[in-house]
């Protein structure tokens, strides 16, 4: 089934040796309302003894989508500079800062969304402490064998 009108993204615990990505753990369902400044969440997570049987991440949308309508969990926005939105990025962090918060939630969603902030605040450390590098563009002469 396709659903336009939302955003998915999928809690996954830590990957196994050599392996990429992690095994899904959950799904969270987001619909964002620019006019309110808010995002609703809905978030299905499996058991832990679905990993030995059939997994499908469709059937984790459907969960995620169902609770997001029945029992929506309402994720507040800073409020935005005006004609401007937040990155996809921003809006992700926002929710997953919320559901940190969220103790309803079983240990392993938690600890996979404590894991993705974890990972997510290594990158902006890295990212401040890396050196500054200055772009010149090459000069014409180079380009031109010194003409």
């Amino acid at each position: 089934m396709n659903y336009p009108q939302f955003r998915f993204t999928y809690l996954r615990e830590r990957p196994c040796r050599g392996a990429k990505k992690g095994f899904p753990v959950g799904c969270v369902a987001m619909v964002i309302d620019k006019e309110a400044n808010e995002v609703g969440i809905g978030v299905a997570t499996c058991h832990p003894t679905d990993k030995k049987n059939d997994y499908s991440k469709a059937m984790m949308k459907h969960l995620a989508v169902g609770r997001l309508m029945l029992d929506r969990q309402v994720v507040p926005l800073p409020p935005s500079v005006k004609d401007e939105f937040y990155s996809s990025h921003d809006i992700l962090c926002e929710v997953f800062f919320a559901l940190q918060q969220d103790h309803s939630l079983p240990a392993r969603a938690r600890k996979a969304i404590n894991r993705w902030i974890a990972e997510v605040e290594d990158r902006v450390e890295e990212e401040e402490t890396a050196p500054a590098v200055d772009y010149a563009p090459p000069s014409t002469s180079s380009l031109f064998g010194g003409f």
